[in-house]
């Protein structure tokens, strides 16, 4: 924490996705499908569902029901929170006013604001 104030000037976002997939997602496919086989543990994971600390884990499929690798978001599964510092505060910026599909209903939190892009990417990519 010391080494990371000391170069960026903030606090870093707390993340627990990765404990998160390894204890809820990785550790109970490999003793649901009984192997450490990683083509077996894929086909189980695509097709399994679960709870984690963030919501209801899932993935997408396209028509013809082909795994996309792609987690569902949206009510009843993950709908999360994006952060990003603006003014030396942590501001929640996602989701503002997101929709799953287009006949969905808004999604915001209160307090949501608009996510800004950065001066120096604005600067760095004006050239």
């Amino acid at each position: 924490m010391d080494t990371y104030l000391k170069r960026f000037g903030e606090t870093p976002t707390y993340n627990a996705d990765t404990y998160a997939a390894i204890k809820y997602t990785i550790v109970p496919a490999i003793e649901k499908a009984g192997t450490l086989d990683a083509d077996k543990l894929v086909a189980f994971m695509e097709n399994d569902e679960h709870m984690v600390p963030s919501g209801k884990i899932g993935y997408l499929k396209d028509e013809q029901g082909r795994p996309l690798h792609e987690l569902k978001w949206g009510p009843g599964y993950l709908t999360s929170l994006g952060v990003q510092w603006q003014d030396g505060e942590l501001k929640g910026v996602w989701p503002n006013k997101w929709k799953a599909t287009p006949e969905a209903p808004e999604i915001t939190y209160k307090g949501i604001v608009p996510y800004k892009i950065p001066p120096w990417v604005t600067e760095k990519y004006k050239k």
